[in-house]
């Protein structure tokens, strides 16, 4: 603040009946009447801000806000409140809000709107930062659905959730039956327009209204999985033909060969899953390569193979493209059927073609290196799995 108009400022404060005045001023400095220093280039601005710009809640509790031992945050607080529902009460047009419902015949009206609050004339009250955001926008937005269904929406807390699930997809089902492309051709618009996908509901960092819960802890989530059983369910009774199951049998397949869709981190024979580093893995043998060779890749790399007459993607469980190394983390009993056979002769093909090394790591392989040091990155299974290991093999080198 290069200049601070002390006797504009002083006037002001007379006006409202301050006893405070600003005795000097200088670049990063102002000194009050009673002995209070300010110095945070923040306090400096709202001094210049809040006064001469005509905060007049700001003026008339100038001598409470700036006391001799410092600034009362409450005061400054209380301050703020008043001065932000001002502003909102002035910008937006409860008027035209209620207009609206007029023209819908809706018989509820909003008796006050800020930006933390609505109420309505049933006298409901909504606080959530959601429900006042939703409220406001869809109504001054134009969203006539939403205005339509108003009394309906707000006749009671239980009820409000219900129904905005359910006109929120009410576009969306109208154009089910035409598939996702056809239907956004078709609702577009509207679907962009009232939020029925991104926008509001999926900014980063939006807390979605029903994390955590489910049909056994929320009256909401109960009805809405009880409006979806049977013939309720938008999918009950479709069937999808043979091409449509090879269509989509097809994209998948080219999502994991592309490495966009990873199939989830669990191995079927052993039903858990395994973490090392924080990082989830298929098995304990897995999760100990990684350990020995950290700078390795898993699951990056995806090579087509046929097995009777059907393609399929093989995700090769590491790869080093530094060391060209391809490796396959597998006991020797589980590679003798004709799939991973297979599977194996792909990847041996794919390794021979590029001049890359094929491991297949082994439980003598991985014995052969020696135990981790640091076994608290393991998970506690895969920590007692992984010293089993090595607890046998030791057992059996001593005999």
């Amino acid at each position: 603040m290069k200049y601070l108009p002390i006797e504009k400022i002083n006037t002001k404060l007379e006006e409202c009946g301050q006893t405070l005045r600003v005795v000097y001023a200088d670049k990063g400095i102002i000194k009050l009447n009673n002995s209070l220093i300010l110095e945070d280039s923040n306090d400096i601005k709202v001094v210049y801000n809040r006064i001469l710009k005509g905060k007049a809640i700001w003026s008339v509790n100038y001598d409470n806000i700036y006391l001799e031992q410092g600034i009362d945050a409450k005061v400054v607080k209380h301050c703020r409140s008043i001065i932000t529902s001002e502003h909102l009460s002035n910008r937006f047009n409860i008027k035209k809000f209620n207009n609206i419902l007029r023209t819908q015949n809706q018989k509820l009206r909003a008796v006050k709107i800020t930006g933390k609050q609505v109420k309505l004339s049933n006298n409901m009250v909504l606080e959530s930062e959601r429900q006042v955001r939703l409220c406001k926008n869809h109504i001054m937005q134009g969203n006539i659905i939403w205005a339509q269904h108003f009394d309906k929406m707000y006749d009671n807390e239980d009820t409000i959730e219900i129904i905005q699930f359910e006109l929120g997809t009410k576009l969306l089902n109208e154009g089910s039956s035409l598939g996702g492309i056809n239907c956004q051709k078709l609702h577009g618009d509207n679907i962009a327009k009232y939020n029925l996908t991104g926008g509001a509901f999926f900014k980063k960092g939006n807390k979605p209204w029903n994390k955590g819960l489910n049909k056994s802890n929320n009256k909401v989530m109960k009805k809405l999985s009880e409006n979806r059983k049977g013939s309720g369910n938008p999918m009950y009774g479709v069937s999808m033909s043979d091409d449509d199951k090879l269509k989509k049998s097809k994209m998948m397949k080219q999502k994991i060969l592309d490495g966009n869709f990873t199939p989830n981190s669990n191995n079927r024979n052993t039903h858990w899953e395994s973490t090392y580093n924080n990082k989830k893995y298929r098995s304990s043998w897995e999760a100990l390569y990684q350990s020995i060779f950290p700078d390795d890749e898993f699951e990056k790399l995806r090579i087509k193979y046929i097995f009777e007459g059907k393609e399929y993607v093989y995700i090769v469980d590491f790869v080093n493209h530094n060391t060209k190394t391809a490796t396959e983390v597998k006991p020797l009993e589980l590679c003798e059927n004709i799939k991973t056979k297979t599977k194996l002769a792909a990847l041996k093909e794919w390794c021979l073609n590029r001049e890359y090394k094929f491991i297949l790591a082994d439980k003598l392989y991985l014995i052969a290196h020696p135990k981790p040091k640091n076994m608290l990155l393991f998970d506690n299974k895969t920590k007692i799995k992984i010293e089993g290991l090595y607890e046998a093999n030791k057992k059996n080198s001593d005999r």
